[in-house]
Protein backbone atom coordinates (compact mmCIF):
# COMPACT_ATOMS: atom_id res chain seq x y z
CA UNK A 1 0.00 0.00 0.00
CA UNK A 2 3.02 2.45 0.69
CA UNK A 3 3.94 2.65 -3.21
CA UNK A 4 0.50 2.93 -5.05
CA UNK A 5 1.61 5.46 -7.20
CA UNK A 6 4.67 3.36 -8.44
CA UNK A 7 4.57 1.44 -11.72
CA UNK A 8 2.99 -2.40 -11.31
CA UNK A 9 6.58 -3.92 -12.64
CA UNK A 10 7.36 -2.67 -9.01
CA UNK A 11 5.44 -3.19 -6.51
CA UNK A 12 2.89 0.08 -7.14
CA UNK A 13 -0.70 0.57 -8.50
CA UNK A 14 0.37 3.50 -11.44
CA UNK A 15 -2.19 5.55 -9.45
CA UNK A 16 -2.09 9.21 -10.84
CA UNK A 17 -0.67 11.82 -8.66
CA UNK A 18 -4.83 13.04 -8.16
CA UNK A 19 -5.08 9.34 -6.72
CA UNK A 20 -2.54 9.08 -4.68
CA UNK A 21 -3.69 12.38 -2.61
CA UNK A 22 -6.89 10.46 -2.62
CA UNK A 23 -4.88 7.79 -0.59
CA UNK A 24 -2.49 10.03 1.44
CA UNK A 25 -6.03 11.79 2.62
CA UNK A 26 -7.95 8.72 3.82
CA UNK A 27 -4.65 7.61 5.37
CA UNK A 28 -3.87 10.18 7.02
CA UNK A 29 -7.72 10.36 7.98
CA UNK A 30 -7.90 7.02 9.95
CA UNK A 31 -4.60 7.88 11.99
CA UNK A 32 -2.59 5.20 10.29
CA UNK A 33 0.98 4.76 11.34
CA UNK A 34 3.53 7.30 9.47
CA UNK A 35 5.77 5.19 7.05
CA UNK A 36 9.62 5.29 8.49
CA UNK A 37 10.52 5.31 4.61
CA UNK A 38 8.40 7.97 3.27
CA UNK A 39 11.07 10.33 1.96
CA UNK A 40 11.94 7.41 -0.03
CA UNK A 41 8.78 6.22 -1.20
CA UNK A 42 7.35 9.82 -2.45
CA UNK A 43 10.58 12.16 -2.89
CA UNK A 44 13.11 9.61 -4.13
CA UNK A 45 11.37 7.07 -6.09
CA UNK A 46 9.62 9.62 -8.71
CA UNK A 47 12.94 10.92 -9.12
CA UNK A 48 14.62 7.56 -10.42
CA UNK A 49 11.69 6.73 -12.66
CA UNK A 50 11.98 10.61 -14.46
CA UNK A 51 15.92 10.37 -14.18
CA UNK A 52 17.47 7.20 -12.99
CA UNK A 53 18.79 4.65 -14.78
CA UNK A 54 17.32 1.23 -14.60
CA UNK A 55 20.38 -0.07 -12.76
CA UNK A 56 19.51 2.41 -9.78
CA UNK A 57 16.14 1.56 -10.17
CA UNK A 58 16.38 -2.33 -9.97
CA UNK A 59 19.02 -1.80 -7.33
CA UNK A 60 17.16 1.17 -4.50
CA UNK A 61 13.77 0.24 -5.20
CA UNK A 62 12.87 -2.97 -3.87
CA UNK A 63 15.01 -2.30 -0.41
CA UNK A 64 13.28 1.01 -0.62
CA UNK A 65 9.25 -0.48 -0.62
CA UNK A 66 10.54 -3.09 2.09
CA UNK A 67 12.22 -0.16 4.41
CA UNK A 68 15.17 -2.52 4.40
CA UNK A 69 16.79 0.88 3.52
CA UNK A 70 15.87 4.10 4.94
CA UNK A 71 15.99 7.28 3.15
CA UNK A 72 16.94 11.12 4.71
CA UNK A 73 16.28 14.27 2.43
CA UNK A 74 18.99 16.42 2.18
CA UNK A 75 17.58 19.83 1.25
CA UNK A 76 17.71 22.35 3.61
CA UNK A 77 21.00 23.60 4.88
CA UNK A 78 21.44 26.78 7.76
CA UNK A 79 21.33 29.28 4.73
CA UNK A 80 18.40 27.53 2.19
CA UNK A 81 15.28 26.40 3.53
CA UNK A 82 12.45 26.49 0.84
CA UNK A 83 14.32 28.21 -1.16
CA UNK A 84 16.52 24.96 -2.95
CA UNK A 85 18.53 27.76 -5.30
CA UNK A 86 20.21 28.98 -2.25
CA UNK A 87 21.83 25.78 -1.19
CA UNK A 88 25.58 26.44 -0.48
CA UNK A 89 27.19 22.41 -0.19
CA UNK A 90 29.21 21.59 -2.85
CA UNK A 91 30.26 18.81 -4.96
CA UNK A 92 33.54 18.27 -7.36
CA UNK A 93 34.33 15.37 -9.11
CA UNK A 94 36.47 13.13 -8.53
CA UNK A 95 38.60 9.81 -9.26
CA UNK A 96 36.44 7.65 -7.18
CA UNK A 97 33.09 9.89 -8.02
CA UNK A 98 31.95 12.90 -5.93
CA UNK A 99 33.94 14.48 -3.25
CA UNK A 100 30.93 16.69 -0.79
CA UNK A 101 31.18 19.70 1.35
CA UNK A 102 29.15 21.35 3.61
CA UNK A 103 25.63 21.74 5.86
CA UNK A 104 22.25 20.02 5.78
CA UNK A 105 19.82 20.83 8.64
CA UNK A 106 16.50 19.78 9.52
CA UNK A 107 17.04 16.60 7.33
CA UNK A 108 14.16 14.60 7.80
CA UNK A 109 14.57 10.80 9.52
CA UNK A 110 18.48 11.06 9.31
CA UNK A 111 18.59 10.64 12.72
CA UNK A 112 18.34 7.09 12.51
CA UNK A 113 17.94 6.76 8.00
CA UNK A 114 21.01 4.84 5.84
CA UNK A 115 20.99 6.82 2.82
CA UNK A 116 20.12 10.55 1.92
CA UNK A 117 19.27 12.38 -1.26
CA UNK A 118 19.47 15.87 -2.32
CA UNK A 119 21.38 19.08 -4.09
CA UNK A 120 24.49 20.09 -3.97
CA UNK A 121 26.06 23.15 -5.96
CA UNK A 122 28.84 21.39 -8.55
CA UNK A 123 29.41 24.74 -10.57
CA UNK A 124 29.88 27.55 -7.59
CA UNK A 125 29.51 29.63 -11.15
CA UNK A 126 26.19 28.74 -12.32
CA UNK A 127 23.40 31.01 -11.66
CA UNK A 128 20.87 30.19 -8.89
CA UNK A 129 18.95 27.26 -10.31
CA UNK A 130 22.33 25.85 -12.48
CA UNK A 131 25.48 23.92 -11.50
CA UNK A 132 23.26 21.88 -9.22
CA UNK A 133 23.33 17.96 -8.70
CA UNK A 134 21.54 15.28 -8.24
CA UNK A 135 23.27 13.11 -5.59
CA UNK A 136 22.40 10.12 -3.25
CA UNK A 137 24.95 9.38 -0.16
CA UNK A 138 25.62 7.06 2.42
CA UNK A 139 24.92 8.40 5.57
CA UNK A 140 27.16 5.68 7.24
CA UNK A 141 30.24 6.93 5.03
CA UNK A 142 33.29 8.64 6.38
CA UNK A 143 32.94 12.47 7.05
CA UNK A 144 29.58 11.99 7.41
CA UNK A 145 28.74 13.51 10.73
CA UNK A 146 24.98 13.45 12.16
CA UNK A 147 23.56 15.59 14.74
CA UNK A 148 20.29 14.59 16.18
CA UNK A 149 18.26 17.62 16.58
CA UNK A 150 15.35 16.54 19.80
CA UNK A 151 12.31 17.74 19.28
CA UNK A 152 9.21 18.94 21.60
CA UNK A 153 8.01 15.60 22.27
CA UNK A 154 11.47 14.46 22.94
CA UNK A 155 11.79 12.46 19.62
CA UNK A 156 15.03 12.89 17.33
CA UNK A 157 13.42 12.37 13.48
CA UNK A 158 15.28 15.17 12.33
CA UNK A 159 19.17 16.04 12.14
CA UNK A 160 21.70 18.33 10.72
CA UNK A 161 24.45 16.43 9.11
CA UNK A 162 27.94 17.93 8.59
CA UNK A 163 29.89 16.69 5.25
CA UNK A 164 33.18 16.84 5.08
CA UNK A 165 35.08 14.98 2.40
CA UNK A 166 32.83 12.45 1.64
CA UNK A 167 33.54 10.13 -1.68
CA UNK A 168 31.41 7.89 -3.46
CA UNK A 169 27.84 9.17 -4.17
CA UNK A 170 25.47 8.23 -6.83
CA UNK A 171 24.07 10.28 -9.54
CA UNK A 172 20.66 10.87 -10.12
CA UNK A 173 20.55 13.79 -12.41
CA UNK A 174 22.84 16.80 -12.99
CA UNK A 175 22.07 20.37 -14.59
CA UNK A 176 19.08 21.89 -15.52
CA UNK A 177 17.38 18.50 -14.85
CA UNK A 178 18.66 18.45 -11.02
CA UNK A 179 16.67 21.60 -10.77
CA UNK A 180 13.45 20.38 -12.31
CA UNK A 181 13.65 17.15 -10.65
CA UNK A 182 13.98 18.32 -7.31
CA UNK A 183 11.43 21.21 -7.88
CA UNK A 184 9.20 18.53 -8.83
CA UNK A 185 9.70 16.98 -6.00
CA UNK A 186 9.29 19.89 -3.58
CA UNK A 187 5.93 20.09 -5.17
CA UNK A 188 5.16 16.84 -4.72
CA UNK A 189 6.01 17.07 -1.14
CA UNK A 190 4.43 20.46 -0.47
CA UNK A 191 1.05 18.67 -2.23
CA UNK A 192 1.46 15.02 0.36
CA UNK A 193 1.36 17.10 2.88
CA UNK A 194 -1.36 19.16 1.98
CA UNK A 195 -3.42 15.83 1.49
CA UNK A 196 -2.02 14.75 4.69
CA UNK A 197 -3.74 18.34 7.07
CA UNK A 198 -6.80 17.49 4.90
CA UNK A 199 -7.19 13.80 5.93
CA UNK A 200 -6.04 15.15 10.01
CA UNK A 201 -8.78 18.28 9.56
CA UNK A 202 -11.61 15.25 8.82
CA UNK A 203 -10.23 13.10 11.45
CA UNK A 204 -10.46 15.89 13.88
CA UNK A 205 -14.21 17.29 12.86
CA UNK A 206 -15.15 13.80 12.87
CA UNK A 207 -13.82 13.87 16.28
CA UNK A 208 -15.38 16.05 17.63
CA UNK A 209 -18.79 15.87 16.26
CA UNK A 210 -18.71 12.35 17.89
CA UNK A 211 -17.80 14.04 21.11
CA UNK A 212 -20.51 16.91 20.49
CA UNK A 213 -23.03 13.65 20.27
CA UNK A 214 -21.99 11.94 23.62
CA UNK A 215 -21.34 14.88 25.93
CA UNK A 216 -24.18 16.22 27.45
CA UNK A 217 -24.38 19.28 29.50
CA UNK A 218 -27.94 21.13 30.83
CA UNK A 219 -29.56 17.65 30.28
CA UNK A 220 -29.11 17.58 26.13
CA UNK A 221 -25.77 17.01 23.82
CA UNK A 222 -23.59 19.74 23.96
CA UNK A 223 -24.11 19.34 20.02
CA UNK A 224 -27.46 21.22 20.34
CA UNK A 225 -26.17 24.71 21.65
CA UNK A 226 -25.43 26.68 18.58
CA UNK A 227 -21.98 27.84 19.78
CA UNK A 228 -21.07 24.47 18.91
CA UNK A 229 -22.64 23.63 15.99
CA UNK A 230 -21.64 27.40 14.29
CA UNK A 231 -18.05 26.28 15.34
CA UNK A 232 -18.22 22.62 13.79
CA UNK A 233 -19.75 23.45 11.13
CA UNK A 234 -17.31 26.60 9.90
CA UNK A 235 -14.42 23.48 10.43
CA UNK A 236 -16.83 21.56 7.91
CA UNK A 237 -16.77 24.34 5.43
CA UNK A 238 -13.37 24.92 5.39
CA UNK A 239 -12.16 21.71 4.76
CA UNK A 240 -14.63 21.36 1.64
CA UNK A 241 -13.25 24.71 0.26
CA UNK A 242 -9.48 23.52 0.60
CA UNK A 243 -10.32 20.38 -1.22
CA UNK A 244 -10.79 21.90 -4.96
CA UNK A 245 -7.44 23.92 -4.75
CA UNK A 246 -5.96 20.92 -3.56
CA UNK A 247 -7.61 18.80 -6.74
CA UNK A 248 -6.55 22.33 -8.73
CA UNK A 249 -3.10 21.79 -7.72
CA UNK A 250 -2.65 18.40 -8.63
CA UNK A 251 -3.88 18.34 -11.51
CA UNK A 252 -1.89 21.56 -12.77
CA UNK A 253 1.75 19.72 -11.11
CA UNK A 254 0.60 16.77 -13.36
CA UNK A 255 0.10 18.62 -16.30
CA UNK A 256 3.36 20.82 -16.18
CA UNK A 257 1.16 23.85 -15.58
CA UNK A 258 3.24 27.20 -15.65
CA UNK A 259 0.56 27.77 -12.75
CA UNK A 260 1.66 24.91 -10.80
CA UNK A 261 3.69 26.36 -8.33
CA UNK A 262 1.47 28.71 -7.01
CA UNK A 263 -1.15 26.44 -7.29
CA UNK A 264 0.23 23.90 -4.70
CA UNK A 265 1.51 27.04 -2.42
CA UNK A 266 -2.61 27.67 -2.55
CA UNK A 267 -3.16 24.22 -1.47
CA UNK A 268 -0.98 24.03 1.05
CA UNK A 269 -2.47 27.16 2.75
CA UNK A 270 -5.78 26.59 2.63
CA UNK A 271 -5.48 22.75 3.77
CA UNK A 272 -3.31 23.77 6.70
CA UNK A 273 -5.59 26.63 7.49
CA UNK A 274 -8.71 24.40 7.48
CA UNK A 275 -6.60 21.66 9.58
CA UNK A 276 -5.65 23.76 12.35
CA UNK A 277 -9.33 25.38 12.42
CA UNK A 278 -10.22 21.86 13.07
CA UNK A 279 -8.02 21.33 15.77
CA UNK A 280 -8.85 24.34 17.91
CA UNK A 281 -12.62 23.27 17.28
CA UNK A 282 -12.29 19.64 18.20
CA UNK A 283 -10.02 21.18 21.76
CA UNK A 284 -12.46 23.21 22.36
CA UNK A 285 -15.13 20.90 22.07
CA UNK A 286 -13.29 18.23 24.03
CA UNK A 287 -12.78 20.63 26.60
CA UNK A 288 -10.13 19.50 28.96
CA UNK A 289 -9.88 15.80 28.13
CA UNK A 290 -8.63 16.97 24.63
CA UNK A 291 -5.48 18.42 26.28
CA UNK A 292 -4.02 14.94 27.56
CA UNK A 293 -2.65 12.04 25.90
CA UNK A 294 -5.25 9.58 27.79
CA UNK A 295 -6.88 10.39 24.71
CA UNK A 296 -6.94 9.66 20.74
CA UNK A 297 -7.04 13.49 19.84
CA UNK A 298 -3.74 14.26 20.83
CA UNK A 299 -2.69 11.86 18.11
CA UNK A 300 -3.68 14.24 14.99
CA UNK A 301 -3.57 17.76 17.23
CA UNK A 302 0.44 16.70 16.91
CA UNK A 303 0.16 15.57 13.01
CA UNK A 304 -1.52 19.32 12.59
CA UNK A 305 1.51 20.87 14.17
CA UNK A 306 3.86 19.17 12.48
CA UNK A 307 2.43 19.09 8.57
CA UNK A 308 1.70 23.40 9.21
CA UNK A 309 5.11 23.60 8.89
CA UNK A 310 6.19 21.30 6.63
CA UNK A 311 7.77 22.01 3.30
CA UNK A 312 7.59 25.67 3.81
CA UNK A 313 5.58 27.64 6.49
CA UNK A 314 2.53 29.08 5.83
CA UNK A 315 4.03 32.85 5.25
CA UNK A 316 6.52 31.53 2.95
CA UNK A 317 3.54 29.90 0.91
CA UNK A 318 1.51 33.06 1.32
CA UNK A 319 4.21 35.27 -0.27
CA UNK A 320 4.38 32.90 -3.13
CA UNK A 321 1.35 32.45 -3.87
CA UNK A 322 1.48 36.67 -4.01
CA UNK A 323 5.23 36.27 -5.99
CA UNK A 324 3.01 34.61 -8.40
CA UNK A 325 -0.12 36.59 -8.71
CA UNK A 326 2.16 40.54 -9.03
CA UNK A 327 3.78 38.40 -11.84
CA UNK A 328 0.37 37.71 -14.00
CA UNK A 329 -0.73 34.25 -12.55
CA UNK A 330 2.53 32.72 -13.04
CA UNK A 331 5.69 31.87 -10.66
CA UNK A 332 9.00 33.20 -12.25
CA UNK A 333 11.90 31.76 -11.28
CA UNK A 334 14.18 34.19 -9.96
Amino acid sequence: MSVVSWPEEYGGRDASLLEWLVFEEEYYAAAAPVRVGQNGLFLLAPTLFAHGTAEQRDRLLPPMARADQVWAQAWSEPEAGSDLAAIRSSAARTDGGWLLSGTKTWSTRAAFADKAFGLFRSDPGAGRHRGLTYLMFDLRADGVTVRPIRQLGGETGFAARSLSQVCGADVVAGGPAADSAAARAFEAGVLAAAAQLLGTGRALLDAGVRHARQRTQFGQPIGAFQAVKHHLADVAIGLEFARPLLDAAALALAAGAATAPRDVSAAKVACADSAYRAARAALQVHGAIGYTQEHDLHLWLTKVRALAGAWGSQAWHRARVMAAIAAGGELACD
